[in-house]
């Protein structure tokens, strides 16, 4: 099985990439839109790779990180969804939102994404409710190259003190203890969703806060793709 391709783009289309080898061997690789719109001709590829073998076809799937791997393999074992329509899963939503909806069991989600209906998106919700959990531990147990593409899932090293302490003024006209019980709940959520990731409970309860106390209108989705950004920033 074909598990990696180190290459040149040779010839690029919407959703492939035919890549050259030093062997001088060119394979033809499916891969997000989005990846193979930051391609050029002679650009340097690597891609981690799905070989699937089928009796009138032989397709190549090829990632930039292994947890995108992961997920594709995961992705298509739900009911109704094949490699073309989990690629547009991962293209359109990405792993991080592909978790989180899957933890949350937010099937409209995915349902947004083209070529998925309600039903198959609650099936998938459903069939890969212990996906996270899995790819997580998963990602834990390996050991990369030093240059490996993998989003951080380790503890984050927190500031000591918040970056700042100037209090702002309310301007909504909602009780201070509605706003503080919703600031709360928003807090909980973010640190929930982020935690099934793989994140330190206290660590990521820890920065949460501070993001939210920093931010002028914090939201769940919001905390948690700054935390993300912060973390894989890091990397």
């Amino acid at each position: 099985m074909i598990a990696s391709i180190d290459g040149v783009a040779k010839l690029i289309g919407e959703n492939f990439i035919v890549i050259q080898t030093p062997a001088g061997i060119g394979y033809e690789v499916f891969c997000l839109g989005s990846f193979v719109a930051t391609i050029h001709p002679e650009d340097s590829v690597f891609l981690y790779c799905v070989q699937i073998i089928k009796e009138e076809s032989q397709n190549i799937y090829g990632f930039e990180s292994v947890e995108q791997v992961l997920w594709f393999k995961s992705l298509i074992k739900a009911s109704g969804v094949g490699a073309k329509t989990a690629l547009a899963i991962l293209d359109n939503l990405g792993v991080e939102v592909t978790t989180i909806s899957i933890q949350g069991g937010d099937y409209s989600t995915f349902a947004s994404v083209s070529g998925i209906g309600k039903k198959t998106a609650e099936r998938l919700v459903i069939e890969l409710e212990k996906e996270p959990f899995k790819i997580n531990t998963a990602l834990q147990s390996l050991k990369f190259s030093p240059n490996t593409f993998l989003r951080q899932t380790a503890p984050l090293e927190l500031p000591t003190k918040p970056a700042s302490t100037k209090k702002t003024k309310q301007k909504d006209s909602a009780p201070p203890e509605k706003a503080s019980d919703n600031l709360r709940e928003i807090i909980n959520e973010a640190s929930l969703a982020l935690q099934s990731l793989g994140y330190d409970k206290v660590a990521v309860f820890t920065k949460v806060s501070l993001l939210a106390k920093a931010s002028a209108t914090p939201s769940t989705q919001g905390l948690i793709k700054q935390f993300l950004f912060e973390a894989t920033s890091k990397l």
